[in-house]
């Protein structure tokens, strides 16, 4: 999982990659799986498939759409967005 600092929505199925500027074809990391809002957060966030994901936490990646003509820049954090501790879960 993933945010970014904008409200932008990310569109499902782009890609991930290391370097927005790199030369076709750019390795591709992983990919979007899903794009919602986060009532919790007051912004969007995505699920991604990604290589490596739980070492990638901290990670600033971007993602592409080559059909939206989009790049935006997201960093990589942990599937525990919400309740990290589990704290509300045990209340």
């Amino acid at each position: 999982m993933f945010h970014w600092i904008k409200k932008t929505s990310i569109p499902e199925g782009s890609h991930l990659v290391k370097d927005a500027n790199a030369p076709l074809p750019n390795k591709k990391l992983g990919h979007i799986s899903a794009s919602c809002w986060s009532v919790e957060h007051d912004n969007p966030f995505s699920l991604a498939i990604l290589k490596d994901g739980k070492n990638m936490i901290g990670e600033k990646l971007f993602v592409m759409s080559p059909l939206k003509n989009k790049v935006i820049p997201v960093e990589i954090v942990s599937s525990h967005y919400v309740d990290p501790k589990g704290e509300r879960v045990r209340s």
